[in-house]
């Protein structure tokens, strides 16, 4: 996001106002004679250089009236445009922001739209160029997951284009009449509002259209090509030119046809000579502007996320099955004719677009199934960017491609896409965590499919555990290099074994490997941990998971592995294993050494400086991971009674865990729950079962309340910000980094605050609802304790939201206030219904003291 410069508005209202207090006058003419007016001088410019005697005073009059007015439109327009810039920077409220655009382009739609010198640079809308750059990137950051951000976006980019074209036409109309100054004006001008809709901007609206919705279907992706055709519209009829001469159009011709027989020549060669004629001429290729690799890769995001949408086939088949039914209802019969028409037009439009950007039309046939479906419109777009474009894959597309083959369930597609990767030294560890995640929801879905018992262990957890190991390792290795400077790490290459070794390693303990351990700095460290990390075995897992032996050695886990281990873990209650990797976790230095030669070692200047940065920081847990624990909690928290409530210290009261005696009151839920814990027990992970406890909730619940986000990982790039040079041209980001917003952490880029601002995020109401679960479950649904404890989850999160005093006080203790504490109807139903029975059961312990001390007093009475 940019931010506007005051001063180019101050200046534009300061040079307005002065020249409108030089007039003394006011125009009292309406906007539609002075347009005509306008209109009228500018189509005779032969007449502004003639004698003042031959014009008369009532041609000096009317310019004299034109310029008081045109002086009085630049004053108004800077007035509303300091509007939209305070409504920015004081606010910050995309909804204030569009209203401002709105009452603007409403109230100035008959402004000079035909002028053409640079005081008249607002035109039609009376919003600069600059301005709609500004003003789509405040909607844009408010228009994810929304369909009004989308539409007001959609809508300034409709305004946008036909400001473009409208000046494309008065400029072809001037270039008619051979007048080149305004020819150049207009050139200008036209040049501004280009860069409105740059192709980091269309991007950026194609990116919104995928994420408008939770679910995308083919209504998305006719959108998508609506954009991409009308860019590809204008620049061909920019590309043509606006000249006399008819001939003008044949270089575009020739390049297309060009491009034509050159897609004819690719397809005719083996893949083999493909590959080896683009390695050859890679170098000297240009990429295109647009669309470009993130387009392409925006565009197949946003198809792969068209298939966990429901099919259309089936609700297509039951309104067959219910019009079956109701065959006399002739407003059904003749609604579902409609649909059927309304279908069939749009079926063919998406088939007429897709032929008009060079895709397969038959990709998309609303008969299809949405898997299916998704599938060779995948393909097609990838295949135009390796062939009409000559676009290669990225890691980005790579890790794309593997998310589509695994919602449809093709691991071997998703083998042999890692197998390219690593041939390619492009594995990342994004990759490993998309495929892991993927991976143990699939078997946790076939588990579901083919067993009623959902506890049971789940098979693909080892392995991913095993993946995890591996990891690990690798790390391990890596903090060994940063002291041994000779140890080679971080190599592509592969090492042959022997065939004894493979053997020793087979026989090889886990417990050996040094798993969930971290190396201590004092402690010698053997050869054996020393020796190259390219000797470790292979591994089963790591073969059936990812199609390759072993994973490469400059992969290691980051905060998003740690957090989808945890996740995993506390679904199937293995606490001891969770707790483990979230010691991993806090241990594990969060600046890894980056500087590794070609051949792998780390040279010796960087050892120290390396050692110093793995001790000043340490990964940490995330409020992702809290909430896994907290999940896991409400699914396996065994609970407990009160055997002493201290209501003044709540964390001091004393408990013991629920007999197995059911009391008539609790029924068959409670037979049902205690059934269902004597068949954990049984399970492999019964003791990490029995850990889910009131005393390992309330450490893991301290945790959790200490938790503070850094704010280094905002304003990180305010301290490696590389110095200018003299002489170089900045780009748009680097210039934006210039602009300061001003926070009660001081002056801060949009960037830095956007950051900031993500750190400070709240839990949502999903994420509090399991707090609040997980706290009765483990207290037995006690009213008095869950309150408290809830309380200082909103003390936390909510206080420094209430007030601008409690949000000082917290920065002045150092940690920074949370914003969107937002509570659903679900949390006040059961906060309501807890504070309900707290009111009961203090009023029957009130009767019960009035009891006794009746009961007391009456004794007393008797004795005497």
């Amino acid at each position: 996001m940019t931010l506007m410069s005051s001063s180019l508005y101050a200046a534009l209202a300061a040079r307005a106002l002065s020249q409108a207090r030089a007039s003394r006058c006011r125009p009292t003419t309406s906007a539609h004679k002075h347009t005509a007016a306008s209109s009228k001088s500018i189509s005779s410019p032969s007449s502004a250089t003639a004698a003042p005697s031959e014009a008369g005073p009532s041609r000096l009059h009317h310019g004299a009236r034109e310029l008081h007015e045109r002086r009085w439109c630049g004053l108004q327009l800077g007035r509303k445009s300091n509007r939209i810039y305070y409504a920015w920077t004081q606010t910050g409220s995309a909804d204030t922001v569009w209203s401002a655009y709105l009452d603007l382009r409403q109230r100035f739609s008959g402004a000079d739209t035909a002028s053409f010198s640079t005081e008249g640079a607002a035109l039609d809308g009376n919003v600069t160029p600059q301005e709609c750059r500004d003003i789509l990137n405040i909607i844009g950051n408010d228009a994810p997951k929304t369909r009004r951000g989308l539409n007001r976006v959609l809508r300034l980019v409709s305004d946008v284009r036909s400001q473009q074209r409208r000046l494309l036409a008065r400029l072809e109309h001037v270039s008619e009449s051979d007048y080149k100054a305004r020819s150049r004006i207009l050139t200008k001008e036209i040049e501004a509002w280009d860069s409105v809709l740059s192709p980091r901007m269309l991007n950026m609206i194609i990116a919104l259209i995928g994420k408008s919705l939770r679910s995308v279907g083919l209504d998305e992706v006719d959108q998508v090509l609506d954009q991409l055709l009308t860019y590809e519209a204008n620049e061909l009829s920019r590309a043509a030119g606006p000249s006399r001469n008819a001939n003008s159009a044949n270089p575009v011709l020739t390049l297309h046809s060009s491009d034509i027989l050159g897609n004819l020549r690719t397809a005719m060669l083996s893949p083999v000579a493909q590959s080896a004629l683009d390695k050859k001429v890679g170098s000297r290729r240009r990429e295109p502007d647009f669309p470009n690799l993130a387009t392409y890769n925006t565009i197949l995001d946003i198809i792969t996320r068209t298939v966990p949408r429901s099919d259309p086939a089936r609700s297509s088949s039951s309104t067959q099955e219910h019009a079956e039914d109701e065959e006399d209802d002739a407003m059904l019969k003749f609604t579902e004719q409609h649909l059927a028409s309304q279908s069939a037009e749009f079926n063919s439009s998406l088939a007429n677009k897709l032929r008009r950007f060079d895709l397969d039309p038959e990709a998309a046939p609303l008969h299809l199934d949405a898997l299916e479906r998704a599938d060779r419109l995948f393909h097609s777009v990838l295949n135009r960017m390796q062939r009409s474009s000559r676009i290669e894959p990225d890691p980005i597309t790579f890790n794309i491609m593997i998310t589509l083959y695994c919602l449809l369930d093709r691991w071997e597609a998703v083998h042999r896409v890692i197998r390219i990767m690593h041939d390619r030294h492009v594995l990342s560890i994004d990759c490993i965590n998309n495929i892991l995640g993927r991976w143990i929801l699939r078997e946790r879905a076939t588990a579901k499919k083919h067993r009623s018992d959902n506890d049971f262990p789940n098979p693909a957890m080892d392995a991913a555990l095993d993946v995890y190991r591996q990891l690990r390792q690798n790390l391990i290795y890596l903090e060994l290099a940063s002291h041994h400077s000779f140890i080679a790490y971080g190599s592509h290459e592969s090492y042959p074994q022997s065939k004894p070794e493979m053997v020793e390693a087979k026989h090889r303990s886990k417990d050996e490997l040094g798993f969930l351990t971290w190396p201590d700095r004092n402690e010698p460290r053997s050869t054996e941990t020393s020796r190259n990390p390219a000797d470790m075995p292979s591994s089963d897992a790591v073969q059936a998971v990812f199609g390759i032996p072993r994973l490469p050695q400059d992969l290691v886990p980051d905060e998003i592995t740690h957090a989808l281990v945890i996740r995993s873990l506390t679904w199937e209650g293995r606490f001891g294993d969770a707790l483990s990797v979230f010691k991993d976790l806090v241990s594990t230095p969060a600046q890894l050494p980056a500087n590794v030669s070609k051949k792998g070692k780390i040279r010796r200047a960087d050892v120290k400086t390396t050692g110093e940065s793995l001790e000043e920081k340490k990964m940490q847990p995330t409020l992702a991971i809290f909430d896994s624990f907290f999940r896991g909690f409400s699914r396996h928290g065994i609970p407990s009674t009160v055997v002493s409530y201290d209501a003044e210290q709540p964390e001091r009261s004393t408990w013991k865990p629920l007999s197995s005696s059911i009391s008539e009151e609790e029924g068959d839920q409670a037979e049902q729950s205690l059934l269902q814990q004597k068949q954990k027990q049984d399970g492999p992970h019964a003791q990490q079962l029995q850990m889910w406890r009131i005393e390992t909730f309330q450490e893991i619940f301290e945790a959790f309340l200490d938790f503070e986000p850094d704010v280094r990982q905002a304003l990180a790039s305010t301290q490696t910000r590389t110095p200018e040079k003299p002489g170089r041209v900045l780009s748009r980001d680097q210039e934006n980094a210039k602009h300061r917003i001003s926070t009660p952490l001081g002056w801060l880029s949009m960037t830095e605050k956007r950051n900031l601002d993500a750190l400070r995020r709240a839990p949502s109401s999903n994420q509090l609802f399991w707090i609040l679960t997980a706290i009765r479950r483990v207290s037995h649904d006690h009213a008095g304790w869950s309150l408290a404890m809830w309380r200082k989850v909103v003390d936390k999160f909510a206080s420094n939201d209430a007030s601008s005093t409690s949000s000082l006080q917290g920065r002045a203790h150092g940690k920074l206030g949370w914003n969107g504490f937002v509570l659903d109807n679900r949390l006040r139903r059961v906060l309501e219904h807890l504070e309900t029975r707290l009111a009961q059961e203090q009023g029957q312990s009130r009767n019960q003291d009035q009891e006794e001390l009746w009961h007391h007093g009456q004794g007393e009475r008797s004795f005497d």
